[in-house]
């Protein structure tokens, strides 16, 4: 193997960050969730005033395990708060009976104490706990019903769980032909079913819920020096789909990320491409000539424009281009970091030599009372709408 030298390296770092599989939820549980929905008010008109169900907890995310797992130097130490900027709000527990949610990809910048940045892209995916968290979780999920719930509320949802499986048999048997409809038409049975399967769905969210529909999120990782965010994003999810396939324990994916690490050099200014192979792909990644404009543009400016209107934009670029302390909100995490390289792009020949936080944690929201101008984005969901003025420094656009 021929390594490269640290100062022309592709790719610093790779990691998977997540609940550790052996933690103690009870020690590193945060808060409440800080979300409002419909689940959550038919969740508190079923109980008694009281805790929040283990579902609504979020905990700390951590670093599962790093390549390198040394730090190169001191001056190239592996940055121990990234999985707070792969999961900005924290980690929680989510109960879904039709299988696991997409997966997500968004991108973030670190910046160290030195100055020193690095770029980050992670894809997060959602796995089912270990036994140690799913043992921990029902353990605190009885412990929940035992202190919140009135007898009656468990005794009317396992009442309803029952009467729905009931109904579903019935619809079975009528359409199959084995039992008679006794006057009863598929129509009313169907009904009937859609009524109990709206009346059930909040309560298999909390009163109701069943361990083995419960998914808890984790993300593979790369931190870089470099913006190479549609490269890495590209190299990620090959990775990922790789180890699909081929399923998890089978696939060489260590192979895979020590060429990326460790053969993979930094392209040369100008024309010459790289190329990485992985699993029957071949990616390409390249940086600008000398004699061009000094900007690294691995990304799509399209779904800036698809997002914002035309004045919008042209506001923000003022609102740079004149100091002020700008904050974006997005729905989208992966919105954040592509707005902020877009728009700060779009200042050469001039940089923005302020504070610049695409992605902040919910931890690190004291950062918006920083007296300095400053470019930082934070998720929409991290604050319900009754918060969203109550928040906002009074100095900020």
């Amino acid at each position: 193997m021929t390594e490269v030298k640290n100062n022309i390296r592709l790719a610093d770092y790779f990691f998977r960050a997540g609940l550790s599989p052996h933690c103690d939820l009870a020690k590193i549980k945060c808060s409440k969730k800080v979300t409002l929905t419909d689940v959550e008010s038919s969740r508190r008109s079923l109980t008694k005033p009281g805790d929040p169900h283990p579902l609504e907890n979020s905990y700390e995310p951590d670093t599962i395990f790093r390549y390198p797992k040394e730090d190169y130097d001191e001056h190239e130490k592996y940055p121990p708060f990234t999985p707070i900027f792969c999961f900005p709000n924290d980690i929680g527990f989510i109960a879904q009976e039709n299988g696991k949610p997409i997966d997500t990809f968004h991108s973030f910048i670190v910046t160290e104490s030195s100055g020193r940045k690095l770029y980050g892209v992670c894809i997060t995916t959602h796995v089912p706990p270990t036994k140690n968290q799913s043992a921990q979780l029902e353990d605190m999920i009885s412990k929940w019903r035992a202190n919140n719930l009135v007898e009656s509320d468990y005794e009317f949802a396992q009442h309803v769980q029952q009467q729905l499986a009931f109904e579903k048999e019935k619809l079975l048997k009528i359409n199959s032909g084995m039992e008679d409809s006794g006057g009863e038409s598929v129509a009313l049975v169907e009904e009937k079913i859609g009524v109990l399967e709206e009346l059930i769905k909040p309560m298999k969210k909390s009163i109701l819920v069943d361990t083995d529909n419960v998914f808890v999120p984790t993300c593979l990782g790369i931190l870089s020096r470099f913006p190479f965010y549609d490269l890495l994003k590209d190299w990620l999810s090959h990775l990922m789909g790789s180890i699909i396939e081929a399923e998890f324990e089978r696939y060489p994916f260590e192979r895979c990320v020590i060429n990326l690490i460790h053969e993979i050099p930094l392209p040369p200014p100008g024309k010459l491409e790289i190329g990485i192979s992985i699993h029957n792909h071949i990616l390409y990644g390249s940086r600008p000539p000398i004699n061009t404009i000094p900007i690294l543009k691995n990304y799509s400016s399209y779904p800036l424009f698809k997002a914002m209107s035309i004045e919008n934009i042209v506001t923000l670029f003022e609102l740079l281009v004149t100091d002020y302390k700008v904050i974006l909100l997005s729905e989208h995490v992966s919105m954040l970091n592509l707005t902020c390289e877009v728009v700060t792009g779009w200042l050469y020949p001039l940089f923005w030599h302020h504070i610049l936080i695409p992605v902040l944690p919910f931890r690190l929201l004291n950062y918006l009372e920083a007296p300095v101008p400053y470019l930082i984005g934070i998720q929409k969901k991290a604050f319900p709408e009754w918060k969203q003025d109550g928040w906002r420094p009074t100095d900020v656009l």
